[in-house]
């Protein structure tokens, strides 16, 4: 890892070969380096605890650091567990295109606080990038980068001016994500208006790795450096406490997740078939087994939907010895929870 530069300036730019080394990293510079800010006071946002009070907070500003594994995208902490179900499943639901709180509410209960209306998400990535007004962006992304790989148009915009004007619950953090090709290698570069460090972070690495290779696959091209930019990089002070118990733990970077094989709009819609299909007989009875013999997936998704299932399972108190077969690769981290 390459060490944050002294001075006076908080910015800083580092280089890791994990998320569990980005997430580490970044919370040990945030208590090291970071500033002091009263909380927001706007009604609507998580900031002010949806206008119960302000929340003040630690924070970096224009941050970046690039993670050059991005396979190695899981976290691991005995303290601040990630809930690998709900991980792997919201990266489901985002290549799905859907903003439905009740499809995204069965893995984490939370989303529905940050609905305006109870049945939609106004913020939710997955319309934004893959049923936008103008089309799907991600596939267009990829068409341009197939006509030409050294074009730097490959953006695809999340955040929207509408995002400036409504006063939502569910503003989005994303605000775009850039594809290069350079040296047979893709790189993604994520920029981020706003990132939780300590309770989100570990949750959007997930995704936005995934989003990552999933456009190297589509395209055919190695996996190269992901690298997230931000523009407030923080964590609130009444989390401060278990920042440094997570930075003591010095706990292993889970294994390097399984490369995937095929990510194309069929399997995006396999892959949502296969979710709803999950989802109905978890719902009816969080025991049931769960076949996915039926739809045509490869070894990596049926694994990784496997992992979705043991990880809805955990959330219910159910230990973990599913008649699914869980690589694994995911194991140490559904085993924390």
């Amino acid at each position: 890892m390459l060490n944050a530069p002294t001075g006076t300036d908080p910015q800083y730019h580092a280089v890791y070969q994990s998320a569990q080394e980005a997430w580490l990293g970044s919370l040990n510079v945030l208590l090291q380096r970071g500033r002091n800010v009263p909380g927001v006071t706007q009604p609507s946002s998580v900031g002010s605890s949806f206008g119960k009070g302000a929340r003040p907070f630690r924070e970096l500003t224009a941050t970046s650091f690039v993670i050059a594994q991005p396979r190695r995208r899981l976290t691991l902490s005995a303290h601040r567990p990630i809930d690998l179900g709900y991980a792997l499943a919201n990266v489901l639901w985002v290549m799905s295109g859907s903003d439905a709180v009740d499809s995204i509410r069965f893995y984490n209960p939370n989303a529905a606080e940050f609905s305006d209306d109870g049945v939609s998400l106004f913020g939710a990535q997955g319309v934004r990038i893959f049923r936008s007004n103008g089309g799907d962006q991600f596939e267009q992304a990829a068409r341009r980068l197939e006509t030409d790989p050294s074009s730097r148009r490959a953006v695809i915009s999340v955040y929207k001016p509408a995002d400036l004007f409504k006063d939502t619950c569910d503003s989005s953090c994303l605000t775009h994500m850039h594809f290069l090709v350079r040296d047979g290698a893709l790189t993604c570069i994520a920029n981020m208006r706003s990132q939780s460090v300590l309770m989100v972070m570990p949750y959007d690495l997930v995704l936005l790795t995934m989003l990552h290779e999933a456009m190297a696959v589509r395209l055919g091209v190695m996996l190269g450096n992901y690298v997230h930019c931000c523009g407030s990089f923080h964590y609130y002070a009444d989390e401060e406490k278990l920042v440094q118990s997570v930075v003591a733990e010095s706990m292993p970077a889970p294994p390097e997740m399984p490369p995937m094989l095929v990510a194309d709009q069929d399997v995006r819609r396999k892959l949502a078939r296969a979710e709803r299909h999950l989802r109905t007989c978890l719902s009816s009875d969080p025991m049931a087994r769960v076949d996915f013999a039926n739809f045509d997936l490869d070894d990596f998704w049926r694994g990784y939907l496997a992992a979705v299932a043991a990880g809805a399972r955990r959330r219910r108190g159910i230990p973990i010895a599913p008649p699914e077969a869980v690589p694994d690769n995911y194991l140490a981290v559904l085993q924390a929870r």
